[in-house]
């Protein structure tokens, strides 16, 4: 799914199969579409009647055949021409690639294998050892691959299967040479058979896991399910995302997770906790890892983002923050007690409609219930709580006057990263991890650390910069 790809074969409706037509399957940062030379999608026209020259149209699955397997196409749209001749070349773009066997939509499918970018390094893959075996004349006969452990962490996910999170053995060979080793996967058995929609949503939180523990964008670089009733196939997935044709990651992290496959006190528990985590908070993990593979984006756009992602985490679990009403409530109160008494019949309605500062509140309450890890990313909470919404109100209304707090663009930068890791932390913090366990696990990741060098410059409490002098 990760990498760019292009397929050339023939195509063709499963309703027509001996009209196929020659093009091209391309997959790639811009697009995942398919190219066909010809009409794919013919009309009938009945003489007398008007049509659209053009319509855009959805078909729903296409078939195809390359040198190497099979290849299904789903939910594949275009534009389709009625005059014959109109157009020379098509094209299709696809919603699902699946290449090694002619399925359709209402496939239903067994199990999911997927590997992702920095896997090994969550699950903690094995140095593999190679025995080797010659005949009585010192000829190579064969070659063994073992390893100390294939199963590294398993457990079943209530009401959707069995994850098992292991090794595999791979093999490549070349024109003189051969490779054995290892490669980490991560497997779910459904408990029962699943559309291919509901596969990928499965592949998408397993991929989740693994990029919450290494604390990198982790994107799919393999996804394959096996079709029910067709156990010894295997399909393997292609799909238009965000990373694909983006560089591998190459930030070396081994060794650095927040926690790995083999730390796990209790697999099942974790898996099952880790669902129900991605279901709850489904709205601030998208916010969180909405920039991974963006190429693009402003400053204060990504600032921005990660507010709202604070913001999404702290309406699910702690709902309205009533220190926002109080606080508004005191200053009206103020207000009113300081203006002339002929005016407070007319200044009361006006000062109890203003807002209370909701935001900022949602902002200190996460901060501060995630203890030391709160403060040692953001400061003391208050000030950065402050400075984040007040920035916040100035990039989404540009044209009022900026309090003296907003940020520039320096440290808007670091403290969307903050923020970035905030919400990180806070649902590694849910997924059970002790604070202060935590908060050792940061101070020796590289990039956290540099952000907690920034907020402590910038935000730190005097008496604890005093104290930790």
């Amino acid at each position: 799914m990760f990498f760019p790809e292009t397929i050339e074969g023939e195509w063709w409706l499963p309703e027509i199969p001996e009209r196929r037509l020659r093009g091209t399957l391309v997959l790639s940062e811009h697009e995942f579409a398919l190219h066909v030379e010809g009409v794919l999608l013919q009309h009938r026209v009945e003489p007398g009647q008007s049509y659209p020259i053009a319509e855009w149209v959805e078909i729903p699955v296409v078939y195809g055949t390359s040198r190497d397997a099979p290849v299904t196409l789903l939910a594949a749209a275009g534009i389709s021409w009625y005059l014959a001749g109109t157009s020379a070349t098509e094209v299709w773009h696809v919603g699902v690639g699946l290449v090694g066997a002619l399925v359709d939509s209402e496939t239903t499918y067994v199990t999911m294998t997927l590997s992702t970018e920095h896997l090994d390094d969550f699950v903690g893959t094995p140095s593999p050892e190679l025995k080797t075996t010659n005949d009585d004349d010192g000829e190579l006969q064969s070659i063994e691959l073992r390893a100390s452990q294939y199963s590294i962490a398993s457990g079943v996910v209530h009401d959707v299967g069995r994850v098992e999170i292991g090794v595999e053995p791979t093999f490549h060979s070349g024109q003189s040479s051969v490779e054995l080793g290892l490669q980490a996967r991560m497997t779910m058995e459904f408990l029962n058979p699943v559309g291919h929609d509901a596969a990928l949503t499965t592949a998408g939180t397993l991929a989740a896991l693994s990029r919450i523990a290494t604390c990198c964008e982790c994107a799919i670089t393999s996804l394959t399910l096996v079709p029910a009733g067709l156990e010894d196939a295997q399909v393997r997935v292609l799909r238009h995302m965000a990373a694909v044709g983006r560089p591998t990651c190459s930030r070396q992290r081994f060794g650095r997770c927040l926690f790995s496959a083999r730390s796990l006190p209790s697999a099942e528990d974790t898996f099952n906790h880790w669902w129900n985590l991605r279901e709850r908070h489904s709205q601030g993990w998208r916010l969180l890892t909405l920039l991974d593979d963006t190429r693009r984006v402003s400053v204060s756009e990504r600032f921005n983002i990660y507010a709202r992602a604070l913001e999404a985490l702290h309406q699910k679990d702690f709902g309205h923050p009533q220190v926002a009403v109080a606080e508004r409530d005191e200053r009206v109160q103020r207000a009113l007690e300081a203006i002339p008494d002929d005016l407070v019949d007319w200044a009361e309605p006006l000062l109890e409609a203003s807002t209370p500062p909701v935001f900022r509140h949602r902002v200190a309450e996460l901060v501060t219930s995630l203890g030391v890890t709160g403060v040692l990313l953001a400061g003391e909470p208050g000030k950065f709580a402050h400075a984040v919404s007040a920035t916040r109100n100035a990039v989404i209304h540009p044209e009022h006057k900026p309090s003296s707090q907003v940020l520039d663009q320096y440290w808007q930068y670091w403290v969307g990263s903050a923020m970035k890791w905030l919400g990180h932390a806070y649902l590694v913090r849910e997924l059970g991890m002790p604070e202060a366990v935590l908060a050792q696990k940061l101070e020796v990741l590289p990039d956290a650390r540099e952000v907690i060098d920034r907020m402590r410059e910038r935000f730190a409490d005097p008496q604890q910069v005093t104290a930790d002098a």
